[in-house]
């Protein structure tokens, strides 16, 4: 059996600048939240899906982590915990999907891993320093 360990992760980051007009020019007029987004892609063969596909959602020092999951659309999951894992392989079938994770975090300064793994993947995605939660797996049955 071969195991491959991926480990990929896409970052986009978007600032959102707000103006408040009571604040004078110079003084901090613009307040700004920074929103990121990971994505990752695999690819994966019908037959791996007889085996469990976990999606462990963890969070460093137990800061418990609120959102949900959904899968193509549908929450399948709430996040209300330091810790969850789903075991997506009755979800799945042939074709595209798409898994987001999405939530928030307290403190800010926490760090927060995203794993998939399978039979013959393991996916690890790790976010942190921003409150947000905003993961993305997509995910290619073949």
């Amino acid at each position: 059996m071969t195991f491959k360990h991926l480990v990929f992760a896409a970052t986009s980051t978007v600032i959102l600048a707000t103006t408040f007009p009571s604040m004078p020019l110079g003084q901090n007029a613009d307040a700004q939240a920074q929103y990121q987004s990971q994505s990752t892609m695999i690819n994966i063969s019908s037959d791996e899906l007889k085996s469990s596909y976990w999606l462990s959602i963890y969070s460093s020092n137990n800061v418990q982590i609120k959102g949900e999951v959904k899968l193509d659309g549908r929450v399948i999951q709430p996040l209300n915990s330091s810790s969850t894992m789903i075991n997506l392989s009755p979800y799945l079938n042939r074709g595209q999907h798409q898994v987001r994770i999405r939530g928030n975090y307290a403190p800010v300064n926490s760090l927060v891993t995203v794993e998939l793994s399978g039979e013959n993947n393991e996916i690890t995605q790790q976010t942190g320093g921003s409150g947000l939660l905003n993961q993305v797996l997509i995910i290619q049955v073949q």
